[in-house]
């Protein structure tokens, strides 16, 4: 699932230039390339980002197709996942402890499952077909099969929206987020989680960055930019913390592999039922969590 080949077929050819998804500065500088995508980074604002990207039609068909962001992946780890959304639903709470829950990108729907089991009303939407059948039928929950842009849910319908890993993915964040105001309540809170290209990992490792998969993470922001994100969109922040996952061994020694080989080889020498069974919280502190709430 995390493999080389998902980036290679017809959809590949299918790129298009943009100017900052941020700040529509037209000037960036070239930082690297991976995969035959180069990451940029906009001279104004300093967003990171793919430029040349795949087309919306691109990648809505490799969504469905589940050549990215795989609906097989988050079937096999939703025993970590109900405990990681429980972590996240906890931030949550914090600001807001019950209402009406709308979880954009929602895949098969596990934060809402936890939601769900916890006292919310709760909805998703996802293009996934797949994944939105699966997610209805296995939780039964509500999701629907729709591109976000344009659902036009009614104004002021939800006290907290969700997108977890989910901006990295969409083609305009800040058009994205605006929407997500407008039917917002006013007193409602935004919660998103994302990779972070402020930290250590990116320094690092550049390139072979876990996170930077160009064919469906667009932007990359760090601290910074993700202030001006939110600016930009009408919100202001009230949180921001690190946060991680929760994975079996055997998915943190498969995802290992991009940085090395060793781990994989040293845990081979551990049953994989084990390596299955074994559930670690993982915290590389390059993934952020942001609350924010309607200027």
């Amino acid at each position: 699932k995390e493999g080389v080949a998902r980036y290679h077929g017809p959809f590949m050819a299918q790129k298009e230039h943009t100017n900052c998804p941020l700040c529509k500065n037209a000037s960036a500088e070239h930082l690297l390339e991976k995969d035959g995508f180069d990451l940029v980074r906009c001279t104004e604002c300093r967003l990171f980002y793919i430029n040349p990207r795949l087309t919306p039609e691109a990648l809505e068909a490799m969504y469905n197709a589940n050549e990215i962001s795989p609906q097989q992946y988050y079937e096999m780890n939703i025993s970590q996942d109900l405990l990681h959304f429980k972590t996240r639903l906890d931030i949550i709470e914090r600001f807001k402890k019950r209402g009406e829950m709308l979880d954009i990108g929602t895949n098969i729907g596990t934060m809402l499952k936890v939601a769900k089991d916890n006292g919310w009303g709760v909805k998703g939407i996802e293009f996934n077909h797949n994944a939105v059948k699966f997610g209805n039928d296995h939780f039964g929950v509500n999701i629907e099969d729709r591109d976000f842009t344009k659902a036009q849910f009614p104004p002021e319908s939800f006290d907290v929206i969700t997108m977890n890993d989910v901006i990295e993915h969409v083609i305009d964040p800040v058009a994205t987020l605006r929407e997500v105001r407008r039917i917002l309540k006013s007193d409602g809170i935004l919660f998103m989680t994302t990779p972070d290209i402020g930290g250590l990992m990116y320094k690092i490792f550049k390139k072979h960055w876990l996170h930077l998969k160009p064919n469906e993470h667009l932007t990359y922001f760090d601290a910074k930019t993700m202030k001006e994100l939110l600016k930009r969109s009408g919100f202001k922040l009230g949180h921001m913390q690190s946060i991680g996952h929760k994975r079996s061994l055997e998915t943190i020694l498969v995802k290992s592999r991009t940085y090395s080989s060793i781990p994989s080889k040293l845990g081979s020498i551990i049953p994989r039922s084990w390596r299955e069974s074994i559930s670690l919280n993982v915290n590389a502190g390059d993934e952020m969590a942001v609350v924010a709430t309607k200027i």
